[in-house]
């Protein structure tokens, strides 16, 4: 079965109005207004009086009967713009239309921006429209070449991320002050790390393009150029000729995200969240946040049934009492690569399998669907050497493409699926519920040209081959290790960074990826961190709590270490097996690693340089406010300093005790101020109690009624003793994040997924009662 759906943007669309214009025009719709202007044919961009974007002119670029072509607004002598109603799966709204014409030509420009009544950005969509077939790999719905200084807040606190592609080659999230070019992949984010104002854009449909984001900046305040279109390509894409091209006589861009937010991380959230209202994220995992052990962080080619039965009773008899478990008592026992030669037949595969679930964990396994580690002229595993590897290769300028010493396959090839159908089914035959699959960004590298000739780029073919994937997968648990952060509807977790195991070092290098990258667990169901190891190169034990922490606060915690008895010559199992006793049932930071939810940073502009990691990292939950710390270097004694309250959402007569989870030191405030402390190489995380939660009774003002406000999984539901007809969602800034009015009612429940992480204040209305406010950890 395919485990995930795919929704129209437009459910239902009227159209109310259509207008030509001479002169300049203008949209004005949820804060936002756009300016068109005739003298310069081109877009003015603001934001609640401020402006955002200047000059913009949508472009793209095409061919028609074997001629190239390059246009943009200004190549166009006409504008028109219509106006649609709307309401579809992101709520009602208007769609305006904006087409740029010329007489009698054959190719148009047309640009739509979708405005929503309960939500703060706009979404755009680019498209060439023509009288015949044309074909393209390029369309930007924004570009401008004007400089605009739009961050409040001192410059030097101003700072733009690069997002990347993938998590290959221990590539590293960048957050850059204005005064450098980069180019981020997807999305991105402007802003400043004081005030937290900023500017989140990015693509949120991902079924043909791969979308790049460049900016250009200057004295640290100033945005000279920034340009967002569909079609990039480059090494950090993996691909070595430029984007496929699509054909048609209507070729759409990536629908496109545009926000300005009180409070950039916010922005970030609300954008993952945005993507999962055009395709959901797959969520079918009803097992627990993935707590356990994998064999590639020591063992590795090393495994075999001996030491994996050893390994996997040590965590049971030595580590599941003291609760070494996820929320719902599971444990994962998974086997990576090597464990075709560690089990080297099916009746051992299948008989380790069920020794795991004899033991009452979750067996799992690993492969690498698109990747060929053999010969190129090799037969296909599953085809009864009906197709050899050379076949279902990619080639790209008639070359064939490796990426980490292995051939990258066609996700459309009849015998890479039929490799896929076969392989799974063995997996669910030895008993496997869990999978690792590794190297999948091999099928979305761009291919000169595909088995199915109806794909022409690499998107198009990793959605192809993931779709036919997750119908052979079925309810597996499905966790990808190298893998492009989009399309993402194809895993219930990703991992945030490359390969990772227990250094300092390591601890922050996922930390870089936490840091600028949280935000992705709006769309994957976990957050992974890869594997914990405790003793592969004489870590501390500082080290160890540091890499722990990083993995409870990332959403995922899967140990690595050679807790064997018959096998000791890697690692060290005898002080593997006493640290993970004393600090791997540390039952505060495994309640952290329960939830399977990833801190945000505190900041996100004090890292020590532009691709380091932030130390500070934070969660409310409803009892809850968790601010954790990590100190990554040897040289700094001691990483230390106070947080003002309300940069954690929070205030002092709301704090009723703090306690630090790894000493067990309470602390109180000082000055009324947070205050923390680290010493090198080692890591604190402090449990801040809330006096009263979020699903608590409150009175209403006069106080003789009661009134329950709580939010789970994006709904915030109210139930009030007394009718109330009106509800507003306010960010900590005031910032109304949203308004329902509705006839009077005792209960409400009401969708608010953009506001996943974070506190609000809800406002609710009574005719009888007056005016409750309440905030609430989402």
């Amino acid at each position: 079965m395919k485990n995930y759906k795919k929704y129209s943007l437009l459910g239902l669309i009227i159209w109310a109005s259509s207008f030509s214009f001479a002169a300049d025009f203008s949209i004005r719709e949820s804060g936002w207004t756009i300016q068109y202007k005739t003298d310069s044919k081109s877009l003015d961009y603001t934001y609640q009086g401020k402006t955002i974007l200047l000059n913009v002119r949508p472009e793209a670029s095409y061919t028609l009967s074997g001629s190239n072509f390059e246009v943009n607004s200004s190549s166009f002598q006409n504008a028109s713009l219509a106006k649609k109603s709307s309401n579809d799966n992101f709520g009602s709204g208007v769609v305006y239309t904006i087409k740029f014409t010329n007489p009698g030509a054959a190719v148009s420009l047309e640009e739509d921006f979708f405005f929503y009544n309960t939500y703060p950005y706009l979404i755009s969509e680019l498209r060439l429209v023509s009288t015949t077939e044309i074909a393209s790999n390029y369309l930007a719905p924004f570009v401008s070449t004007t400089p605009v200084a739009f961050l409040d807040g001192n410059a030097a606190d101003n700072r733009m991320l690069l997002v990347p592609w993938d998590n290959d080659g221990f590539v590293r999230y960048a957050c850059s002050k204005l005064n450098t070019e980069l180019t981020s992949y997807e999305v991105t984010g402007i802003y400043n790390g004081d005030t937290r104002n900023g500017l989140v854009v990015g693509s949120i449909s991902h079924d043909t393009w791969k979308t790049g984001i460049s900016i250009k900046a200057s004295g640290n305040n100033t945005v000279e150029r920034i340009k967002c279109y569909s079609g990039v390509s480059s090494d950090l894409t993996r691909d070595k000729i430029p984007h496929g091209k699509v054909k048609g006589k209507i070729i759409r861009s990536a629908k496109m995200f545009l926000g300005y937010f009180d409070d950039w991380r916010v922005g970030m959230e609300t954008f993952g969240y945005a993507n999962t209202l055009i395709v959901p994220a797959l969520t079918t995992w009803k097992r627990g946040t993935p707590i356990g052990w994998n064999s590639w962080g020591v063992l590795m080619e090393k495994i075999d049934y001996t030491n994996l039965t050893e390994v996997a009773t040590f965590l049971k008899n030595e580590l599941y009492d003291q609760g070494y478990h996820n929320e719902q008592g599971n444990v994962i026992i998974d086997l990576d690569s090597f464990w075709a030669e560690g089990l080297p037949t099916d009746d051992l595969r299948k008989q380790f399998a069920t020794d795991c679930k004899q033991r009452g964990q979750i067996p799992g396994i690993y492969w690498g669907p698109f990747a060929n580690w053999g010969g190129i002229d090799n037969s296909v595993e599953f085809t009864d050497n009906q197709y050899n590897f050379r076949e279902c290769t990619i080639y790209a300028n008639g070359v064939a493409q490796t990426l980490d010493g292995a051939y990258c396959l066609d996700p459309t090839h009849p015998a890479v699926k039929d490799r896929i159908t076969k392989m799974f089914a063995q997996f669910k035959d030895w008993g496997y519920e869990y999978v690792k699959l590794d190297f999948v960004n091999f099928a979305a590298v761009q291919a000169d040209s595909y088995y199915d000739k109806s794909v022409t780029t690499a998107i198009q073919a990793y959605n192809q081959g993931f779709q036919y994937l997750l119908d052979a997968a079925g309810d597996m648990f499905i966790s990808l290790s190298i893998a492009p952060m989009f399309p993402y509807q194809y895993g219930n977790s990703r991992r945030m960074s490359c390969d990772a195991w227990g250094t300092i070092g390591h601890t922050e290098y996922v930390m870089n990826a936490l840091s600028y990258g949280w935000w992705t667990d709006q769309f994957y169901q976990f957050n992974d961190p890869d594997h914990v190891v405790l003793q592969r190169e004489g870590e501390s034990e500082g080290a160890n709590r540091a890499r722990i922490t990083s993995a409870a606060i990332t959403g995922m915690l899967l140990m690595g270490d050679n807790f064997s008895t018959s096998y000791t010559e890697r690692g060290n199992p005898t002080l593997s097996k006493a640290r993970a006793i004393k600090l791997a049932t540390n039952e505060g930071i495994l309640d952290i690693a329960r939830m399977g939810t990833s801190f945000m940073p505190v900041y996100g502009h004090k890292m020590a340089e532009s691709t380091k990691a932030e130390n500070l990292f934070m969660r409310h939950t409803d009892a809850y406010l968790y601010v954790a710390c990590i100190n990554y270097y040897s040289a700094i004694q001691s990483v230390s300093g106070s947080i003002p309250l309300d940069q954690l959402g929070i205030t002092a007569e709301e704090i009723e005790t703090i306690e630090e989870l790894w000493t067990g030191e309470t602390r109180t405030l000082k000055n009324g101020e947070f205050t923390y402390a680290v010493s090198s190489c080692d890591a604190r995380v402090y449990r801040i109690k809330k006096k009263t939660s979020s699903l608590s009774l409150i009175s209403l003002d006069k106080g003789e009624k009661s009134l329950v406000v709580s939010a789970k999984d994006g709904i915030l539901t109210i139930k009030s003793q007394q009718p109330l007809n009106k509800v507003e969602i306010y960010s900590l800034q005031g910032q109304c994040l949203t308004s329902d009015s509705f006839a009077p009612t005792s209960e409400i429940n009401r969708e608010v997924p953009s506001f996943n992480h974070g506190v609000f204040v809800v406002k609710c209305y009574s005719d009888t009662q007056g005016t409750i406010v309440k905030k609430i950890s989402i």
